[in-house]
């Protein structure tokens, strides 16, 4: 059994290290797209960081960065829909109070 526990904690680890590493090449994407440089501003590494400590805090938070076997397609779901608008509230907030 402690066979399975460890493999499974290495496996979640490998999924929120994954969820950091897709996260950041989508902003980087997306400020290419939306600005046409790949080059970061001051600004826009608050935001990326911001949203890597807030996306894992909440994706810990709802339990979804974790395989789950027995639970409903609609928990997690649900629980990702919450988390994510979580994320844009406090990343709204964030750029709001940092006037960026």
């Amino acid at each position: 059994m402690a066979v399975s526990s460890n493999r499974n904690t290495k496996i979640n680890g490998l999924i929120v290290f994954a969820d950091i590493v897709i996260s950041c090449l989508i902003f980087c994407v997306l400020h290419k797209l939306s600005f046409g440089a790949w080059t970061l501003t001051k600004d826009d590494i608050i935001i990326l960081l911001s949203s890597i400590i807030l996306w894992s805090y909440l994706l810990k938070r709802f339990d979804l960065s974790k395989i789950y076997k027995t639970n409903p397609h609609s928990y997690i779901l649900r629980n990702y829909v919450i988390a994510m608008l979580l994320g844009l509230l406090g990343l709204v907030f964030i750029t709001f109070i940092l006037k960026i």
